[in-house]
């Protein structure tokens, strides 16, 4: 795999996990805002992830989770099978 195809793959995973913490969001019913305040993060950092601006780590995955009683390990299986 060249570099095109590494970069492809990841923004197709950040893609992924953008969109699945977004429908998780949404299945909560709260804001980017609320949940930047529930987890200490800036609403900037939340919407970054959300649109695929910015690789999200293990830890702020985590946290987020929580926060949306959300399964981490169900949304990177689902970026995996995805985001290939």
């Amino acid at each position: 795999m060249d570099t095109y195809d590494d970069d492809q793959a990841a923004l197709r995973v950040r893609q992924v996990i953008g969109a699945e913490l977004r429908a998780a969001r949404a299945r909560v019913g709260i804001s980017q805002r609320e949940l930047a305040s529930r987890t200490s993060m800036s609403h900037a950092t939340i919407r970054r992830f959300e649109n695929a601006e910015r690789a999200i780590d293990v830890l702020q995955l985590l946290k987020i989770c929580s926060a949306l009683d959300a399964d981490a390990g169900q949304i990177l299986d689902i970026a995996q099978d995805q985001g290939q």
